[in-house]
């Protein structure tokens, strides 16, 4: 259970120190965003 809030958190964070660095159509930022989506739908669900 704390592993994957733990596991969301760093993502989130990733996300906040490379998005500014390197804008949101950046390759890694764009393929964070999807990680964070896939950890807030845990069964793949939309």
């Amino acid at each position: 259970r704390g592993e994957v809030e733990g596991a969301r958190a760093r993502c989130r964070e990733a996300l906040e120190i490379r998005r500014p660095v390197l804008g949101d159509e950046h390759p890694d930022v764009l393929a964070l965003a999807a990680d964070l989506e896939r950890c807030r739908a845990p069964n793949g669900r939309r």
